[in-house]
């Protein structure tokens, strides 16, 4: 039922903050362990980015896989190994650029269960830039901009670029 209420909501509120607050929705079912799916893997992959986006992490997914070791360091959303089981104080506002470009801003703390790590990692705040296009009548993420660790296309062609392969198995 609720994933019926969330496909209408999709469909009548077409719009990106609408797509951004399902995103940040999932984010924090995910970090909350409800048994929820990681909104960078699955059907919510495929539904929220853009086909691009999503073969250029599937291309570092796969690397990982080859090497036999993590490429990504944490959650992306996040930007964090470690973080705390809910994020609070979330914001999610925007604007469209055009008719088919907008940005969208996300905030919200990820720190703020870790005290001994200080006041200013703790409350410390996060803020994501949301780059969407308008695709075929779809809202999509093309990008996101990462208050941690900038672009995360362009974090994702540079482990390409710099991760060394693995080479073949020989004979």
């Amino acid at each position: 039922m609720v994933e019926l209420i969330l496909a209408i909501t999709l469909l009548v509120g077409d719009s990106p903050v609408t797509l951004v607050k399902e995103l940040m929705r999932q984010e924090i079912e995910y970090l909350g362990q409800t048994g929820r799916g990681d909104p960078l893997a699955g059907e919510a992959l495929n539904r929220l980015f853009t086909d691009d986006l999503r073969e250029a992490f599937q291309d570092v997914i796969d690397l990982q896989v080859a090497l036999g070791e993590p490429l990504i360091d944490g959650d992306p959303i996040t930007g964090r190994q470690e973080y705390c089981p809910t994020l609070q104080g979330v914001t999610v506002d925007g604007d469209f650029e055009t008719q088919t470009t907008a940005g969208v801003t996300a905030t919200f703390q990820s720190q703020w269960c870790f005290p001994e790590a200080g006041p200013e990692i703790a409350g410390e705040v996060t803020e994501i830039v949301f780059h969407l296009v308008k695709r075929n009548g779809e809202w999509r993420v093309a990008d996101f901009d990462h208050s941690l660790y900038g672009s995360f296309r362009e974090h994702l062609q540079y482990l390409m670029a710099t991760v060394q392969t693995p080479a073949p198995a020989g004979p």
